[in-house]
């Protein structure tokens, strides 16, 4: 019985929780996109990012990067199911940025196993420190969707000077002793599986933002793919690498309730 009604609350809230975020005021909500403007900010500086998070996964389900980002190298398949994988983020020359995208959930069984024992979120912090060990003047981001947003999210609590970047994230992570005042990014579709789990766990200190992207099942809603696109789509309004990157990727239009056109007609 008591089992049943955590479950119905946990419905009850992922159904209305449109009511508080409906009392939040956003500017632009007239754009021909259909998107706010604090949408569409968060989708041009999320959206490689997400890119980059469904790139982690095994697969034909990649994206052909932008123009500053290439892939560097990835971890085989390992015990625990760990895997991630590194991209740099290259300008005028110089290595600006590298980014791991540690993976989401693959294996059920394993993963499972292994993310309620943090095995993975500890093998996380492992492979950042190996990256800064290397690389100590260079700005390090993470990122990962679902599971590999739990990874991300216990890397950017327990180590310093790390940006993190988390779609559709699980809410399984540790925080350390100490405070670590990072900049963390957390998009999540409007009707994403995981949202009724977070209610009830502590979310870290983070921009968080929750996007109407897909009018699909809460599988649908869940694909790191699909809100990958829909912040790409949205991006390339105002952002040139995001309107070419919908071309190279032929992106359509979000499958969501706004009512805009077809293709942007931004980034020139």
């Amino acid at each position: 019985m008591r089992v049943r009604n955590l479950l119905i609350i946990a419905i009850y809230f992922n159904l209305t929780a449109c009511v508080s975020w409906e009392k939040i005021p956003l500017s632009g909500r007239d754009h021909p996109s259909g998107f706010a403007d604090q949408i569409r900010e968060t989708a041009r500086s999320t959206y490689e990012y997400a890119q980059l998070a469904t790139n982690s996964y095994a697969g034909g389900d990649s994206f052909q990067l932008g123009r500053t980002l290439s892939f560097v190298k990835e971890q085989e398949p390992s015990t625990g199911n760990f895997q991630y994988k590194i991209f740099n983020r290259v300008e005028d020359g110089n290595l600006v940025e590298i980014i791991i995208a540690y993976r989401g959930t693959d294996a059920i069984l394993g993963d499972l196993s292994g993310n309620a024992l943090l095995k993975q979120q500890k093998a996380g912090l492992v492979v950042f420190d190996n990256v800064r060990e290397e690389h100590r003047k260079t700005k390090i981001s993470v990122t990962g969707h679902s599971l590999g947003g739990a990874i991300a999210s216990h890397v950017t609590l327990n180590r310093e000077n790390v940006d993190g970047y988390f779609f559709n994230t699980s809410p399984r992570f540790a925080r350390g002793k100490r405070r670590f005042d990072n900049l963390r990014h957390s998009v999540v579709e409007f009707g994403d599986i995981l949202k009724s789990i977070r209610l009830f766990g502590r979310e870290p200190t983070q921009i968080y933002t929750s996007i109407n992207c897909t009018n699909g099942g809460v599988a649908s809603q869940h694909s790191s793919r699909n809100l990958a696109e829909c912040l790409t789509w949205i991006a390339a309004w105002e952002d040139v690498d995001a309107k070419s990157s919908v071309s190279k990727n032929s992106i359509a239009r979000p499958d969501t309730r706004s009512n805009g056109p077809d293709v942007p007609r931004g980034g020139n």
